[in-house]
């Protein structure tokens, strides 16, 4: 058993030697078997130990020779590849020489520097410069191991390091590592020798390549001395570095060392007949234009001569430098006033460039407009003519008729038609030229555009963002940064900009058209506009896409906002919302008679980011904006959201804060449940939540604060902020005083109040009739203007509403106790208007202001209107009835109060506007107020405050919360309508009163 074993063993190995012999072998071991077959034969018997060492050192040379001649073979093989620009087979032989260096040579060994320079070399022939600058350190740093740092073969590799960067554009690490070396070069070898001579006049080519001349200078001075002591004054290589140091002078404009230097090239070139022409030609140009600034104007012109006969004798000859010299030659003819050798000399130059490079070649096109210039100084007209006619043939066949060179011709050629009288001709020109800049402008924007959606389509985002910015800024430059098509290129680009993260960027191509925007929505508002039917339902619109204009801009503004949280697109954001709320919520804000109204530059001047140091000491101002949010890759509205800033005193570290605070149907369901429910729970509940949704984010920033402002629009106006209830149970109003602002335009203007006016109350009014004759016994003559017509404004046609209303008698009682409360504590005597009195003329005519103007009447909302006048609803006075059915009485009043007629009544000395009553109409838009509108309008009359109610409550209660508001207000010694609301409150809270009364009634005003 054991021997079959033995012999199994025995067999299995045998065949294992077989296959092993019979396999192949790779290239790399057929090359070393080819030769050790050739060198190592068969060993003949062992004689002795000495002999057999002798024999086996023999066959290790040998081996040794061979691995040696087989790495040089790959080697040589890459470099025959690299000549010949086969760099991929070239890569092949770099990577076997590789595999072999691994195999056969130490990791710190000559073989390796070898391979890796190899590869340096290919991938820097490729220009793949980063794996170039790798395989270069690892040859430095192996041979930086090996011989040190300053051997010459060490050196070497860090200056190719040094080209291969300044080849790259790495032109500060070229720098570096030219300077390294040229220190250790002069420490080695000292100053005047060739290794420190190359890095020198390596580091004077870096800085003339980058226009350094400064730089290059004494770098440029150095290499004429180091070349002067090694090759003699006289050499070719100290010539060249005369010219260049001469050419790096004349740039640093040190005129006359770049003189004195390349005159002492010129000598050289006398002293030295071998200098080749091209050298020469190098010297005179220069020197040429160096004699004509030292006004040395024969030397010049002989200087510019020999040039040009220089160019004769090079071969190839030098046509370009010919023609540039007679260019030069003709300049300084016409400075000499010399004009008709100027002539020649072009007429020269064009014949050379005709029959060297074409009729229709640029030079020529170009020699040809300077002499018509000549001419035309000349007055040569008819000459002239000629010339450019056949230049601008040239010129539309090379360039063709679009081109902008093409079109200098043409302009000067009907210059030159004009002079001749020739004005047929000349117009021709000027409308040929004007229709085909106009199809090149809309092509261009077109192409520009089209190919934008192209990219955009193939999901090219990067490549659409670059063409859609191009098509923006030529718009923009073309047709005006507020033109639609200006606005539509915007909106495209911001899609792609937006995909692409660039916020940032987006957000500073709004800012540009920001301004032009709001002027020209300024001016459009100042012009009387159509009648027109209302817009169609806003659900309707939000499936469209939407164009980018005046009243989308902030939408795209906050839209983009939510992305972004640096503090510079914050305070951009508030500053946007402060403008463009005055603009497109207050009623004409481009009336500049109205004491409310703010000039364009100085809201553009004001910067809310200034504002913590307006705000009163200890309090907070909340700006609440509805908006739509807007979709930038499909161009469409969302939904609506709330954008919020919030804005600290100047006490607070951190001032203004920006939050988002999502969709705002969450805020008009919690709303509709507050006017709705019964449930005391639930509306505690509900009360609760909603303080939470808007201002639980906030909390932590305004609890301690003694004053909260508030400045919203839209649903904002119908939120009953006071009502809201904080997480301990109280109301938000029992905590702080809550105040409602028109906006932060409040704190920023500097106004001064005087009031010096009574207490004037309308109620009662007869809405039935107008009144008959104008009567004055019931108020002071000095009351009352009578101008020769009044400016009335009818209700519009398409906008006409059916209301039909009563007086209520119970109102009167109210309107007495008021009075009386006034008489006792301003010591003054009210005003009441009923009836037919409380008419619509006799308002309009008031002279002195009343200081506190309470309106018991009823008053009402329209639709919000579209591209028509601006009217959102108005008060209902005497005769009211017959205005809402087109009458009107005998001095062409309605009885319809509108709220933009109350711009045109003095109340410039009026502190209070009274609405007791709420209006009437549907408010369906969230992001617009006719509550607000209506206020506002007061405010930009010049009242301070607005108090009404936000919604309807009973005569019974009203009267009582008015009565108790005027106690607490008329008793103050210092007036301050805001703490008397909030004390009305109050005490209506103590009271146990449905908060649905206490907070219907809002103050605006600060």
């Amino acid at each position: 058993m054991l021997l079959r074993i033995q012999i199994s063993f025995l067999f299995f190995s045998l065949f294992s030697v077989f296959l092993h012999s019979c396999a192949p072998l790779s290239k790399t071991d057929q090359i070393i078997q080819e030769n050790k077959s050739i060198i190592i034969k068969p060993k003949p018997p062992v004689t002795s130990s000495s002999e057999q060492i002798k024999k086996d050192s023999v066959t290790k040379e040998a081996i040794k020779k061979t691995e040696t001649n087989t790495f040089d073979t790959f080697i040589q093989q890459a470099n025959n590849s690299v000549n010949k620009k086969q760099f991929k087979k070239a890569l092949d032989f770099a990577k076997q020489a590789l595999e072999y260096a691994q195999s056969h040579y130490k990791m710190q060994s000559e073989e390796r520097v070898k391979t890796h320079q190899l590869f340096a070399e290919i991938y820097l022939n490729k220009k793949n410069y980063p794996a170039a600058e790798k395989h270069y350190q690892q040859a430095y740093h192996i041979q930086k191991n090996m011989l040190g740092e300053r051997n010459e073969k060490t050196l070497n590799l860090r200056n190719k390091m040094g080209q291969l960067y300044q080849q790259w554009g790495k032109l500060q690490k070229a720098e570096q590592t030219y300077k390294l070396l040229n220190k250790i070069y002069q420490d080695i070898f000292g100053n005047n020798h060739r290794k420190t001579l190359s890095v020198v006049d390596c580091l004077a080519k870096l800085y003339i390549s980058t226009k350094q001349y400064a730089k290059a200078r004494p770098y440029a001075t150095q290499a004429i001395k180091i070349c002067e002591h090694m090759y003699g004054k006289n050499s070719i290589r100290t010539l060249d570095a005369v010219i260049q140091a001469g050419k790096t002078y004349y740039h640093c404009k040190a005129y006359v060392r770049a003189f004195n230097t390349l005159n002492k090239a010129f000598s050289l070139i006398y002293n030295n007949p071998s200098v080749p022409f091209e050298k020469k030609i190098d010297i005179y140009q220069f020197l040429a234009e160096l004699h004509q600034m030292q006004k040395r104007l024969k030397d010049a012109e002989d200087m510019y001569k020999k040039t040009i006969a220089l160019c004769h004798k090079v071969r190839p000859p030098r046509n370009d430098i010919q023609l540039q010299m007679n260019q030069k030659l003709s300049e300084l003819y016409k400075k000499q006033g010399r004009y008709q050798e100027a002539k020649m000399t072009l007429l020269q130059s064009i014949k050379f460039s005709g029959t060297v490079f074409g009729k229709k070649h640029p030079k020529t096109i170009a020699i040809q407009h300077e002499l018509v210039e000549l001419l035309w100084e000349q007055k040569d007209y008819g000459h002239a003519a000629e010339i450019l006619s056949e230049a601008l043939k040239s010129s539309k066949e090379l360039y063709g008729e679009h081109h902008e060179k093409t079109f200098v011709l043409s302009r000067r050629l009907a210059e030159i038609f004009i002079a001749q009288a020739r004005y047929q001709e000349a117009e021709s020109i000027y409308q040929t030229n004007l229709t085909v800049q106009k199809k090149i402008l809309a092509s261009t924007r077109e192409n520009l555009k089209q190919l934008g959606h192209l990219f955009k389509m193939q999901e090219n985002c990067s490549s659409a963002n670059s063409m859609m910015e191009q098509a923006f800024h030529l718009n923009e430059a073309t047709l005006g940064p507020a033109h639609p098509e200006t606005l539509e290129s915007l909106l495209e680009l911001m899609g792609c900009m937006v995909e692409e993260k660039q916020h940032n960027h987006a957000l500073e191509l709004l800012k540009r058209i920001e301004k032009p925007l709001f002027q020209k929505q300024l001016e459009l508002s100042a012009t009387p506009q159509k009648d027109t039917k209302p817009s169609p339902n806003q659900d309707t619109k939000k499936l469209q896409k939407i164009k980018l204009n005046a009243d989308t801009f902030c939408d795209a503004v906050f839209s983009l906002m939510r992305s972004m949280n640096n503090q510079e697109a914050i305070n951009y954001t508030a500053d946007v919302m402060l403008r463009w709320q005055y603009l497109k919520h207050f009623p004409a804000p481009e009336r500049k008679e109205l004491p409310g109204y703010h000039d364009i530059n100085a809201l553009f001047n004001i910067q809310m980011l200034n504002l913590p140091y307006r705000l009163p000491r200890n309090s907070a101002f909340f700006s609440i904006y509805p908006y739509d949010n807007i979709d930038f890759a499909k161009s469409q509205k969302t939904e609506t959201r709330w954008l919020v800033i919030l804005i600290l005193s100047e006490q607070n570290e951190s001032n203004m804060f920006c939050q988002d605070l999502g969709p705002i149907n969450v805020s008009q369901k919690f709303n509709r449940q507050l006017m709705h429910s019964k449930d005391q729970q639930n509306l505690k509940d509900i009360e609760s939540r909603l303080y939470s949704h808007l201002f639980g984010i906030f909390e932590e920033h305004i609890k301690n604060v003694q004053s909260i402002y508030i400045s919203t629009n839209g649903l904002g106006h119908m939120i009953p902020y006071s009502r809201l209830r904080l997480k301990d149970g109280r109301f938000w109003i029992e905590r702080q005083h809550l105040c409602r602002v028109f906006s932060a335009l409040d704190f920023l203007k500097n106004a001064s109040h005087v009031y010096t006016g009574s207490l004037l109350a309308i109620g009662q009014v007869n809405y039935d009739d107008f009144k008959k004759n104008l009567q004055t016994d019931t108020l002071n003559e000095k009351t009352f203007r009578f101008p020769e017509g009044e400016n009335h404004i009818p209700l519009p046609k398409t906008r006409q509403a059916h209301f039909k209303y009563r007086s209520d008698p119970n109102e009167t009682p109210m309107i007495e106790e008021i009075m009386n409360i006034y008489t006792v504590s301003r010591k003054a005597s009210p005003i009441f208007w009923s009836d037919t009195d409380a008419n619509e003329a006799d308002f309009k005519k008031l002279v002195y202001p009343p200081r506190v103007l309470h309106f018991s009447v009823d008053c009402f909302y329209l639709d919000r209107p579209s591209n028509t006048i601006n009217v959102s609803g108005g008060l209902a006075l005497a005769g009211a009835n017959k205005g809402f059915i087109n009458q009107t009485d005998s001095f062409g009043q309605d009885g319809l109060l509108l709220d933009i007629e109350i711009l045109d009544v003095n109340l410039k000395g009026t502190e209070l506007v009274c609405l007791s009553k709420k209006c009437d109409g549907n408010i369906k838009e969230t992001n617009f107020s006719p509550f607000f509108q209506m206020a506002a309008a007061f405010n930009m009359a010049g009242c301070r405050f607005v108090l009404s109610p936000a919604w309807s409550v009973k005569q019974e209660p009203a009267s009582v919360f008015l009565i108790r508001f005027y106690e607490n207000w008329l008793r103050q010694s210092i007036s301050n309508p805001s703490k008397a609301l909030r004390k009305t409150k109050l005490q209506h809270i103590a009271e146990n009163i449905h908060p649905k009364i206490w907070s219907s009634y809002v103050l605006m005003g600060f």
